[in-house]
């Protein structure tokens, strides 16, 4: 499932309380902030690297930032906001230190379902899908994060966060601190290369 933005485990003031509370000295509190997210960012951060070690480092990394960076956090902007941010930046080091490998020892689908998480990078058009339809799917998932790892990080990251986890055009522009117009054009020619790239397997029913 798509993850959306506004999806919670915790409503809007609960989770308003334990961030005071963490910031307050109860820092045990953190794990329930980590619950929340992680199935987030470890999808955003293989994703965009494609590459399941360089992913866990990041996501390890994400965290381990925020839980360092709590008192700084005034909640003038949502929590997923500064998380996401702390991610990106954790990416952009990352990728000076080493760039990310170009392949994966495992399919985005087995390194997902390995940690619990259901890809569905692409939908498929019958509700019930027989097990070639499971095998063409899986392998266009792949397809998929191979062309997005061929897009320039910008782009990469504005698709990833608006069509694979459901941001709005504000939020994406507060996480990347980039202008609304920026998003909308940085996401349409996203969207123009990948169809370009999968122009095949989209004109035969498929979908991202």
């Amino acid at each position: 499932m798509t993850e959306a933005s506004g999806q919670s485990l915790m409503n809007d003031t609960t989770e308003t309380e334990l961030i005071q509370k963490i910031r307050a000295g109860n820092t045990s509190l953190f794990n329930d902030l980590v619950t929340r997210y992680e199935n987030q960012i470890f999808q955003y951060t293989l994703r965009m690297c494609g590459n399941q070690l360089d992913a866990e480092d990041i996501f390890q990394e994400t965290f381990l930032n925020a839980y360092r960076a709590m008192d700084t956090f005034r909640g003038e902007s949502k929590f997923s906001t500064w998380l996401y941010r702390i991610a990106n930046n954790s990416c952009l080091m990352k990728r000076r230190k080493s760039k990310f490998a170009p392949e994966q020892e495992m399919s985005l689908d087995e390194v997902l379902a390995d940690r619990g998480l259901d890809g569905d990078l692409v939908r498929n058009t019958s509700p019930k899908a027989s097990p070639v339809d499971n095998v063409i799917s899986s392998e266009f998932r792949n397809l998929v994060q191979a062309a997005l790892l061929e897009l320039p990080e910008m782009y990469r990251k504005t698709f990833i966060l608006a069509d694979l986890q459901g941001f709005r055009a504000q939020e994406i522009a507060d996480i990347l601190d980039i202008t609304v117009a920026t998003v909308k054009t940085r996401l349409h020619r996203a969207r123009l290369f990948l169809r370009e790239r999968l122009g095949h397997y989209l004109d035969n029913g498929l979908k991202l």
